[in-house]
């Protein structure tokens, strides 16, 4: 299998990128050795036609990810947010609608793209004028997953799943010490029913205990601690289940 790690002018500038890197270099899962490869997002259009027909895995990030599927034709599954399965203990309402859609009676709710990843952060909107901010939303009028705000958040973590197990748990905001209810954890993972092998989950801890702010996919999974080969395994494992669902091997 190649792997190949996002990088500029042959330097990695991302968590992911350094973290799947040290996880190929270190791995001897299944005792498979790996050729480990750097480019930039703009270098896969020349390095992509250069392997065809051999096992290829992106690691970098989202823009990365994408381009590199493009140009092989997988199609990336839709991004998680909040599961169905997961929406009933949820605590709070969640909906979707268009941007021309929104009445002024839902402020303040939280608003991020539900299709298209990473278009924008998600943010807490107060008023209409909060969305002018993000100049990458002029004119457009796709699809946003909004839900009532949480609570004041004293610390979120993400929880990196792998078969329904946890890997790592880390504190990526907020106080560190300010720990997630473990029973609320697999509570969750054990509610997510149909869930990928490889995601994470996001939570919060509030005035009203543990509560889930959504999944991610592991596809293109933010770098937050962890285990690098652990990291780089969840990865590589999710990749592979993208790849049979499209009977690409």
């Amino acid at each position: 299998m190649i792997v190949l790690i996002e990088s500029v002018q042959g330097k990695i500038t991302l968590d992911v990128s350094f973290a799947g890197w040290m996880g190929a270099s270190q791995s001897n899962w299944k005792s498979q050795t790996y050729d480990i490869r750097f480019t930039s997002k703009e270098g896969l259009s020349v390095i992509l036609p250069q392997v065809s027909g051999e096992l290829v895995l992106p690691i970098g990030s989202v823009e990365f990810v994408k381009k590199a599927c493009e140009i092989l034709d997988i199609e990336l599954p839709k991004p998680l947010n909040i599961p169905t399965s997961l929406e009933s203990g949820l605590g709070r309402r969640i909906w979707s609608c268009k941007r021309s859609e929104i009445n002024s009676i839902w402020y303040p709710f939280f608003v991020k793209p539900e299709v298209e990843l990473k278009l924008f952060t998600g943010f807490v909107a107060n008023s209409e004028a909060d969305f002018e901010l993000y100049p990458e939303l002029n004119g457009w009028n796709g699809s946003l997953l909004c839900s009532e705000p949480l609570g004041y958040i004293e610390s979120e973590w993400r929880c990196y799943i792998l078969g329904g197990k946890v890997l790592n748990c880390s504190c990526y905001n907020g106080d560190a010490l300010c720990f997630p209810d473990r029973n609320k954890i697999e509570d969750l993972i054990a509610g997510y029913k149909d869930a990928p092998t490889g995601y994470a989950l996001d939570v919060a801890v509030t005035g009203d205990g543990t509560q889930l702010i959504e999944c991610n996919d592991a596809w293109a999974l933010g770098y937050y601690g962890g285990e690098f080969e652990q990291y780089f395994k969840m990865v590589r494992t999710r990749w592979m289940e993208i790849l049979r669902a499209q009977k690409v091997v």
